[in-house]
């Protein structure tokens, strides 16, 4: 389980990230592009995994 500090660190990470493809969308090549955005998704999906495995663990708690 993410603990919040870290939920909250990779949030801001996120919104600083978003912030910098927001000025970098004019100007910057599109593969720069791609994989800044690449680095926002993968960090929504590390915390949105972590909430699933936390799930598929408290199931299988209780199944025992």
């Amino acid at each position: 389980m993410l603990n919040n500090d870290v939920k909250e660190t990779l949030n801001e990470a996120q919104g600083l990230l978003r912030s910098a493809l927001y000025k970098m969308a004019r100007q910057e090549r599109p593969s720069t592009l791609h994989h800044l955005t690449k680095i926002i998704t993968d960090l929504e999906q590390l915390v949105h995994f972590d909430s699933i495995l936390d799930s598929v663990d408290d199931i299988m708690d209780n199944n025992k």
